[in-house]
């Protein structure tokens, strides 16, 4: 193991796999040092080597663990700044975890906001709510948790839509959709409102299947777009249902194995149409 970390130290070539390899090296050291007690070379080693995200997190839980909560979280901070995402992911939940406890919700609310826009993990927008509304600042947060959704995936539609579900904005939620061609944005939104909003719900629905049908035209997609029709029909507005499968088999009539496909629904259903085959 030391000979791997010389080597790498040594060497001028500075390859991914051997980073990878000499990162796990330190880290391992680390673990090792760590059980034999050996706190001054552990402490050594993870300054030595904080860049690495791991071993400046290690750093700071070590310098939190001795009493040392300021310089454990000046660390924290520096590294947190300085090295890419998602690799801070650590760092900065070790920080609004230390800012937490200390009480400290303000900075706790900080950390937590950063990790939910940058990662989107909803474990870290619960936690924003519940601190942010403890200290009643939960309007103002939420205003920017909106107007930075989907900042870094690259999908503010995608994101909206969770948060808007989440908190059971179901009319926010499909104005979201409506203004969108995102397949997943469609079906996960219709999904979620149908039982508050069946009309908005039944619309989003015969969006899809329009989308569906005009992009694709493979068998699995015929299914797909079936399945859709299926839950159209379960929401209820029997005359409207009928009247858009009709329309649908005169706009495909050249699919037969999409016909084929709306005719297995229609029967599971007693649907009494007008196709000829």
């Amino acid at each position: 193991m030391d000979m791997l970390i010389d080597g790498y130290a040594a060497s001028e070539e500075r390859d991914w796999p051997s980073l990878y390899h000499y990162q796990q090296a330190i880290l391992f050291k680390l673990d090792i040092l760590e059980r034999l007690g050996k706190e001054e070379e552990f402490v050594q080693l993870a300054r030595a080597n904080a860049d690495i995200s791991d071993a400046s997190l290690r750093l700071a839980e070590k310098l939190k663990s001795d009493g040392d909560v300021k310089a454990a979280i000046d660390t924290a901070e520096y590294y947190s700044k300085n090295l890419r995402e998602p690799e801070v992911e650590g760092l900065n939940r070790f920080l609004a975890e230390t800012y937490e406890e200390m009480g400290n919700y303000e900075k706790a609310i900080e950390k937590y906001y950063e990790m939910y826009v940058t990662l989107d993990v909803f474990e870290y927008y619960e936690r924003l709510r519940e601190l942010a509304a403890q200290t009643n600042t939960w309007p103002q947060v939420f205003e920017s948790v909106v107007n930075n959704a989907g900042k870094w995936r690259g999908s503010k539609e995608r994101a909206l839509s969770e948060i808007y579900l989440r908190e059971g904005m179901h009319k926010e939620a499909a104005q979201v959709a409506f203004k969108t061609e995102d397949l997943v944005v469609l079906e996960m939104v219709a999904e979620g409102i149908k039982g508050t909003h069946p009309v908005e719900s039944y619309e989003l629905y015969k969006k899809l299947v329009d989308l569906y049908l005009d992009g694709h035209m493979w068998r699995a997609s015929y299914r797909q777009a079936a399945g859709f029709l299926m839950r159209m029909k379960r929401i209820g507005f029997d005359a409207e249902f009928n009247s858009y499968v009709e329309e649908l088999t005169g706009r495909f009539w050249r699919r037969r194995a999409l016909i084929d496909e709306i005719r297995q629904v229609a029967t599971s259903f007693y649907y009494q149409s007008q196709l000829s085959y």
